[in-house]
């Protein structure tokens, strides 16, 4: 019988971490880096991807995962999360790094929230995206 000590679950936010720069790529948004810290220099734009909770039973791990979107300006931050969300929503039906997404739910939309030590434009909202474990 399968218990809890035998399931483990993908690491999403490093999979969306190295996903995430190419989709964007395909929108034009060239050369900008996801990560979880923030980057040292820190580029004009970029993503930063967080795990910021989620519950998990035996089989689904429903991750709770939070977006930042950088830019210089706030028309730019609002641009890029605007893409960041499209990208993430079209996950739905798809398989990343061998693991089918199922669903996307948003807890909210981006809403603006500079960054308060620097004042840089940044965009931030969360989604919880549940992935299937596997038997160890």
């Amino acid at each position: 019988m399968i218990t809890d000590e035998d399931i483990a679950f993908p690491g999403l936010e490093t999979m969306l971490i190295g996903w995430l720069p190419a989709e964007l790529a395909s929108f034009g948004y060239v050369n900008v880096q996801a990560s979880t810290l923030v980057p040292n220099p820190r580029p004009d734009r970029w993503v930063r991807v967080v795990r910021t909770g989620g519950p998990a039973d035996l089989v689904i791990d429903r991750a709770q995962i939070t977006f930042e979107a950088w830019g210089t300006t706030t028309a730019a931050a609002a641009d890029l999360a605007g893409i960041v969300r499209v990208v993430i929503r079209s996950l739905r039906g798809r398989t990343l790094d061998g693991h089918p997404i199922y669903r996307v739910a948003e807890f909210g939309g981006p809403a603006l929230l500079p960054d308060p030590d620097t004042g840089q434009a940044r965009y931030s909202w969360t989604v919880q995206i549940p992935v299937r474990g596997y038997a160890i």
